[in-house]
């Protein structure tokens, strides 16, 4: 009788570790959707107030690629895109303190 219910208890525990793991699964992924839509809605959003200036917008999609390509780690593209707009950034900063409250490079 013992070693059917240690069966049973070893089936359940399995099969609870494989709904442990879809969950983790799933919610890494909202997470990933989540990240890419808000890096989505940075990039618009600074892609469309450098489109007059044609030289820091350049200098804006290289080093988005360079971050996107894990070149550089967000704070080194922290400080390029505060540097492309000098003061004018005040209402991008909400936007900008979001995307890098994880300051953790994406370079090791």
């Amino acid at each position: 009788m013992n070693k059917k219910r240690r069966i049973l208890q070893l089936r359940a525990a399995d099969s609870f570790g494989e709904d442990n793991s879809e969950r983790k699964k799933k919610k890494q992924q909202q997470c990933t959707a989540a990240m890419v839509s808000m890096e989505l809605k940075l990039e618009s959003k600074i892609k469309e107030r450098l489109a007059k200036d044609e030289a820091a917008y350049g200098a804006f999609v290289e080093q988005w690629r360079l971050y996107k390509g894990g070149k550089m780690s967000k704070h080194d593209l922290c400080c390029e895109i505060i540097s492309l707009f000098s003061d004018e950034i005040h209402d991008l900063v909400p936007d900008l303190r979001h995307f890098f409250k994880d300051s953790s490079p994406a370079v090791a």
